[in-house]
């Protein structure tokens, strides 16, 4: 105890070289007492002193070597230098008789702590790397056991937090470091690193680049972030992507929906180049009164099954899935409130020979009918008129396939003849169809049972599909096509997602109709989809290559004709 008292009070002098020699001392006596928490903290604290007095004479170092001052004192002129040879190794070798695990602060003995802000992907799976670099100012060449990476997302709290992780025997030398820090997630999204962290047996360095403020709420509810870090996450933001090759997902309404029956969303994955064993589906409802009922999910499409042997709530277990397939799942779901659009996270692990890897990202499924249909009955001595008002909730044109009012066992129907083209339904411009109801002839004995059945509704089916999605699809699949066959393929789902999220913020409802009627859409220049902050995410090696391509791009395709599908 005297070592430890005497080696403050000379703190507080400045003799530096004096409290470091106590510092050892005391941290000497400990070890001898075998009290392992305060000799590992003692020590820590002599390596602390000793990293920051080497960090301090660098920059002193750089500064005049800048400005041509004079000479810098010698080294034996410098008080702040500590001898700390063999002391890191010792400590990390002694670390491992600890019960627990000691957290420190990684930025008071290592130096020039960044993350590149550029992910590279994996040749041969799904996933993504990251490098970490950063300076060992300490003598001593350490080994740490897994050295870690925690992304947090830019825009949403909802998302999930992405951590990066590279284990096994790890050294450490003295001076630059890089290493390659590597998941098995595949997502896309901007992402900001929020903590870094080293294990070198129970010593635990952790970095968390952007701190909180100090001040806070007395139950520490509310805290604010200084406009330095936001500055510093801003300049910071790592884009995550996949790779076109990777497995995607996707939510939608189902195509299929009758007003009387439960509604359901369709999941849709497609496999890409992994040849799949086994996989796992959460669903989770992001919206509230929303519940997916995915206990009773279905296959709507593909050569997949749902293994039912194990059920576990939320989760929907599919078996084998070839590469390069498709596979629909159906899910019902109920709302207690009304809503316009469902938000559902979807979090996917699949397996394959080369491990386990995992899919995360959020839709928001817009859930309100593009159309309403009016009905006004005429009623005649024999027959029933009735004719359909179609028109649209919204300023987006339909297209209308086909409709035909279904009869029954009671009611014949007579359907008018219609044009095979599609027709266009604008929001001035309803489309009317009269359809005429006839009763049918029956003996007694099946009057009898036709009035206890009730097989004698009508029901009216609408085939329609919105300009919105038909254009944007034509959009998606025209330009996804022409990154595949250029030297930029490897970004084809960043570039094809974000170009379409572009398109579709720059074309107003109103526009639709425009569209509709000329068949013909302006892709817009480079400078107008806002190509910029995309390509700032990417590396240097690559940015110029596919600004250049881009470019050209925009100067052969101006204009997109015949925008709607061809049915």
């Amino acid at each position: 105890m005297y070592f430890g008292r005497m080696a403050s009070y000379f703190a507080e002098s400045r003799w530096n070289t004096v409290e470091t020699t106590m510092l050892k001392m005391h941290a000497r006596c400990l070890k001898k007492l075998n009290r392992k928490d305060e000799y590992v903290r003692t020590v820590l604290d002599l390596l602390a002193k000793s990293a920051a007095s080497r960090m301090a004479f660098k920059s002193a170092s750089k500064r005049a070597s800048i400005n041509d001052a004079g000479d810098m004192p010698g080294v034996w002129l410098n008080d702040d230098k500590v001898d700390t040879t063999d002391v890191f190794h010792e400590l990390i070798s002694y670390s491992q008789q600890l019960p627990y695990d000691v957290t420190v602060q990684m930025p008071k003995y290592f130096g020039d702590i960044s993350v590149e802000p550029y992910v590279r992907h994996y040749d041969d799976k799904d996933g993504f790397q990251l490098r970490l670099q950063f300076r060992h100012h300490l003598e001593d060449e350490i080994e740490i056991r897994a050295a870690k990476i925690r992304l947090v997302s830019a825009v949403s709290n909802q998302a999930k937090d992405i951590w990066l992780e590279e284990t096994g025997a790890i050294q450490l030398k003295k001076g630059l470091n890089r290493m390659w820090i590597g998941c098995n997630v595949n997502t896309i999204g901007p992402y900001m690193v929020d903590r870094v962290v080293l294990e070198a047996k129970r010593i635990v360095f952790v970095h968390e680049p952007f701190q909180k403020a100090e001040a806070t709420t007395p139950l520490g509810i509310i805290t604010s972030v200084s406009a330095h870090s936001l500055k510093a996450a801003k300049k910071a933001r790592i884009l995550c992507f996949p790779r076109s090759e990777s497995f995607q997902a996707r939510i939608y309404l189902s195509h299929f929906i009758h007003i009387d029956k439960p509604r359901h969303i369709e999941v849709e994955c497609s496999a890409g180049w992994n040849e799949i064993t086994r996989a796992e589906v959460r669903l989770k409802s992001a919206s509230a009164g929303l519940r997916l009922r995915t206990a009773n999910a279905s296959v709507a499409s593909g050569e997949i099954k749902i293994d039912e042997s194990k059920p576990t709530p939320g989760v929907i277990a599919i078996g084998a899935m070839p590469a390069e397939t498709t596979a629909t799942l159906k899910v019902p779901y109920d709302m207690e409130t009304i809503l316009q659009d469902l938000t559902v996270k979807i979090d996917v692990d699949y397996f394959t020979a080369k491990g386990q890897f995992q899919y995360t990202s959020t839709f928001v499924i817009p859930v309100e009918l593009p159309l309403d249909v009016n009905v006004h009955d005429h009623f005649k001595s024999k027959s029933l008129f009735s004719k359909f008002n179609i028109k649209t909730a919204n300023h987006v044109p339909l297209k209308l396939l086909d409709v035909a009012l279904e009869g029954s066992e009671e009611f014949d129907v007579h359907a008018p003849r219609r044009p095979k083209e599609a027709v266009h339904v604008f929001p001035k411009q309803p489309v009317a169809v009269t359809y005429k109801v006839t009763k049918k002839t029956m003996d007694a004995a099946k009057k009898r049972q036709s009035r206890i059945s009730t097989t004698g509704s009508l029901s009216l089916a609408v085939e329609y599909r919105c300009l919105n999605e038909d254009v944007l699809e034509r959009v998606r699949v025209m330009f996804a096509e022409a990154v595949e066959d250029s030297p930029v393929h490897r970004l084809a789902r960043l570039l094809t997602d974000h170009f379409a999220s572009q398109l579709e913020q720059h074309i107003l409802p109103s526009q639709y109709e425009k569209i509709a009627l000329l068949q013909r859409l302006d892709l817009g220049t480079f400078e107008e989809v806002g190509w910029a902050d995309c390509l700032e995410s990417l590396p240097l090696v690559v940015r110029d290559d596919t600004q250049t391509w881009l470019q050209k791009w925009h100067e052969v395709s101006t204009i997109l004709l015949r925008v709607e599908r061809v049915y």
